[in-house]
């Protein structure tokens, strides 16, 4: 029997934790049931795809769909080809504007479709309320949708008519990709010479509230401790100036996007993801592969991941005091090393990016029935 030909659909942006998902899980489809394909709708042609040239580094297929502009029509139209050419039996998508045209694309076509809501925001402006309003309508018109996490789940079973169609399939971790990070970049090794270094990858925006880690971290008072943020975002700027008025400016190392961050992860005396809002991130699971301790806020998707005192530290959203005390407590000789494997074996045995590619196989095969 040929293989089902499953087309992974996302959007143009940087390589954060979706785009990473979209990879780990079309790598660890066998090859044998699931011919993956890769398609971008790309919204400004002339800047680089991220999505796209990973994939096609990894030797993926690899399509654009070029739409230039916030929605445009022609996207309709360049996807719906695509599924006739290719013969695509499946359409994944994976946010909003995917997921929107997607649905007006599968029509007069035989593709089965399937949505991964990602998480949501909650501190958004109204045109983003909107357009995640729209997107959770348009579930109902779904053949399944396929949540990462039990609080989303639970979140979309208000409506009957997409609970019929939910599939609960725990977000996995590239554990391949863990195990092939090399050793802790220079400039990483320099830092803890001096102290420890506390450590945060991820987008710099607005959701991550990193804005309490910094005030933390000033609290702690440690001059021979290091901060070290790994990543980009419309918060950058700001963070900076605070790292400023609080007088941790030199100790707080603003690194960028970085592909090595595996790397950079790894060196961390204590990984920090402060967030008002998560799915199950895909960050706190590497950090926890790697033997990282880690400190997570006390919201859903972190909690499904971190038990306080077995697996990691909680500590309340927004409250730099706590997280103080925690980054404190994990950083002492007599912190509890076993919680670190505990952690390590939680991911290793419950959230695989093989094991959530094998739920995903008899979905899509399912629905292909």
């Amino acid at each position: 029997m040929n293989p089902l030909k499953v087309l992974q659909l996302g959007t143009s942006g940087p390589l954060y934790g979706a785009e990473r998902w979209i990879l780990a899980l079309s790598r660890h489809l066998d090859p044998a049931l699931i011919e993956s394909h890769i398609a971008v709708i790309v919204d400004e042609p002339d800047k680089p795809v991220p999505l796209l040239d990973e994939a096609a580094r990894l030797g993926m297929r690899c399509h654009s769909i070029a739409a230039p502009g916030r929605f445009n029509p022609q996207a309709i139209s360049a996807l719906r080809q695509l599924i006739r050419d290719e013969g695509i039996h499946v359409i994944h998508s994976h946010g909003y504007k995917a997921d929107i045209i997607t649905l007006l694309a599968v029509r007069v076509t035989d593709a089965r479709t399937v949505a991964t809501p990602h998480g949501w925001s909650r501190d958004a402006g109204w045109t983003l309320r909107f357009y995640e309003w729209l997107d959770r309508q348009s579930f109902n018109f779904f053949d399944a949708v396929a949540p990462l996490s039990p609080e989303l789940t639970r979140g979309l079973k208000r409506s009957k008519t997409v609970a019929a169609k939910l599939q609960l399939i725990a977000n996995g971790v590239d554990l391949s990709e863990i195990e092939q990070a090399g050793p802790a970049p220079a400039e990483l090794v320099a830092l803890r010479k001096n102290g420890p270094v506390i450590g945060y990858v991820g987008q710099l925006n607005a959701r991550k509230d990193l804005s309490t880690l910094l005030r933390a971290f000033s609290q702690w008072g440690r001059v021979d401790a290091s901060l070290v943020l790994v990543g980009d975002g419309d918060e950058s700027a700001s963070l900076k100036a605070l790292a400023r008025s609080l007088g941790i400016e030199s100790q707080t190392h603003f690194c960028g996007f970085r592909s090595d961050r595996l790397e950079w992860m790894r060196g961390f005396d204590a990984f920090v993801l402060p967030s008002r809002e998560e799915g199950i991130p895909r960050c706190l699971m590497e950090a926890m592969a790697l033997g990282v301790p880690v400190i997570a806020s006390d919201i859903p998707g972190n909690r499904d991941l971190v038990t306080h005192g077995e697996t990691g530290q909680i500590f309340p959203v927004g409250d730099a005091s706590l997280l103080k005390d925690a980054i404190d407590a994990v950083l002492q000789p007599k912190f509890d090393r076993p919680s670190v494997q505990r952690a390590k074996e939680l991911i290793d045995t419950r959230h695989s990016a093989r094991s959530m590619a094998q739920a995903y196989e008899r979905l899509f095969q399912s629905l292909a029935n």
